[in-house]
């Protein structure tokens, strides 16, 4: 018997099994020679179909790695200058990662665990979180994050040759299918999130959380209104608890965040909902949030002078880790024509 089998970052791809068996008859050079022909056919096959696993393979890994720029490289690059950045390098990452937990498998979880629910309780690199802050919850689809972080763990993200082919600027976004309005919904709010948590971890980062509150004030409608000309859809952000009047949930939105509310509460997946042109994701809150939408002195009282400024009509404080501050809200522009 000979056995073939194909495995690609813990994913089963193929496995072929080829069984000769020889039976000493009174024409055993004729049984001989049929054996080596249909072992000869059968490997011919089975490299057809390795090969073809191999391209596929090589290929989702391919959109992996764009996936991984396109989505945390943002925050996590390699490039940018020690004044302007705002989190460690994922090489960084990686590294702390491994030497706290021993071994890939162990770091992989760990990192999973982390970026599905950033808390101090489970922070890695204590010094990064000093310096940068927290985390914001990206909300990254699980088994997306999965392939992602697999991948982190499983190259060389810090080769020359690594760096040359996917953070050079020449690698477009990952492929998205259009026609799939409920992944191109998550797209365009991940995209829009990626935009928004760089700029306001920035703006923490340079002059702090009164500062920031500027920039939500000022620059966050105005960012999420360009990232929607960029995209060709309409992003727009709403709470039934809401900061500014403009945000303010319609009745039926207001029940899609009650049962999200539920949902969360229970410990139970956080689905988009699509309905019609439009799609819904929900905004989860961590500890990063509760700087401007906390209880008691989680809020500062600077911060809390600024609010009373700027949104004399605020609701949107009171909030804990893990709860639900409102709903994005999608509207495909000519997507959905």
């Amino acid at each position: 018997m000979i056995s073939f089998s194909y495995r690609e970052d813990g994913q089963f791809l193929s496995q072929i099994k080829i069984y000769c068996v020889m039976h000493v008859t009174k024409n055993a050079k004729l049984s001989t020679y049929h054996c080596i022909m249909k072992l000869h056919k059968s490997l011919i096959a089975i490299s057809s179909v390795l090969i073809l696993a191999s391209c596929e393979t090589a290929e989702i890994s391919h959109e992996t790695a764009k996936s991984l720029v396109y989505n945390c490289y943002s925050c996590h690059s390699p490039n940018a200058s020690e004044a302007s950045r705002i989190a460690p390098s994922m090489a960084e990452v990686k590294t702390a990662y491994l030497a706290k937990y021993g071994s890939k498998k162990a770091a992989n979880n760990a990192m999973n665990a982390f970026v599905n629910s950033p808390s101090s309780e489970k922070v890695v690199m204590g010094e990064a979180m000093e310096r940068f802050g927290i985390m914001p919850n990206m909300q990254y689809e699980k088994t997306d994050l999965q392939h992602i972080v697999s991948y982190i763990f499983s190259n060389q993200i810090d080769s020359r040759e690594w760096l040359s082919q996917y953070n050079s600027g020449a690698s477009s976004e990952p492929k998205i299918d259009k026609s799939d309005y409920s992944k191109l919904g998550r797209h365009i709010v991940m995209s829009t999130k990626k935009i928004l948590g760089k700029n306001l971890k920035g703006a923490i980062k340079s002059q702090g959380t009164e500062y920031a509150l500027d920039f939500c004030n000022t620059r966050a409608i105005s960012l999420t209104d360009s990232m929607g000309v960029v995209l060709d859809a309409t992003i727009t952000r709403v709470s039934d608890r809401n900061r500014n009047p403009d945000n303010a949930a319609s009745p039926e939105e207001v029940d899609f965040i009650e049962m999200y509310s539920t949902l969360i509460a229970s410990n139970r997946d956080l689905s988009p909902i699509l309905k019609g042109g439009t799609f819904y994701m929900p905004i989860v809150t961590n500890e990063m949030c509760l700087q401007c939408h906390g209880s008691g002195d989680e809020v500062s009282n600077g911060v809390r002078t600024g609010l009373d400024k700027l949104y004399p009509e605020d609701l949107a404080l009171g909030y804990g880790v893990n709860e639900i501050r409102g709903i994005w809200r999608v509207d495909f522009g000519t997507y959905a024509n």
